[in-house]
């Protein structure tokens, strides 16, 4: 059974798609016209924003008609996270974002979370990731404490990809984590000593 805040997003969209019905098929013609002539492999596909809510999230689609990208074409990534991800990318490049916002009585936090939820704690796994250090060890009140001081750094224009890394105490944070988080360079010593052995 479709739950309620499904449904709504489900209604949303067909209305959306009324609405820009003209401006999806705009972006139909565009993708035969120029963009499929264009692309340089067969690995790459292009749809419109109704195919991002057919294939991907009616949500995720709902909040780009609502910000005015109902003529775009997008790159068909693959996954959800990905098209969420390329999504943040445009949004970041949206010179009118900041005046639409205000509109709106949103920030930047608030319209992240909406396309990707809890993209704070995400963008984290990423970045320790990164660090080589596994998350999945990591003591659950040391990564509350990691998002509460990214969050307390954060400033309203920041954009999503910059938050963890301007955020100097998260560095400390790091430090203090226990000794068997971190997954450095043993395992490829490993891997070095089983080539060596055989």
């Amino acid at each position: 059974m479709m739950k309620s805040s499904e449904k709504q997003e489900e209604i949303k969209f067909s209305k959306n798609l009324d609405i820009w019905k003209d401006g999806i098929e705009f972006a139909k013609e565009r993708i035969i016209e120029f963009y499929d002539k264009e692309k340089t492999s067969d690995d790459v596909s292009y749809i419109t924003l109704k195919t991002v809510g057919e294939k991907y999230s009616k949500k995720l689609a709902n909040i780009m008609f609502e910000f005015g990208y109902g003529e775009w074409v997008f790159n068909d990534s693959g996954t959800l996270e990905e098209m969420q991800e390329q999504i943040l990318d445009i949004l970041e490049d949206d010179k009118d974002l900041k005046d639409i916002l205000k509109k709106k009585n949103l920030n930047r936090e608030q319209l992240y979370r909406q396309i990707k939820n809890d993209f704070l704690e995400s963008e984290l796994a990423n970045y320790l990731e990164d660090n080589y250090i596994d998350i999945g060890l990591i003591p659950n009140e040391i990564k509350e404490n990691m998002v509460t001081e990214i969050r307390k750094g954060m400033l309203e224009d920041y954009s999503y990809k910059y938050i963890i890394w301007d955020s100097g105490d998260l560095e400390r944070l790091i430090e203090i984590l226990p000794e068997e988080c971190f997954v450095t360079d043993h395992k490829e010593k490993n891997i070095e000593i089983e080539g060596e052995e055989l």
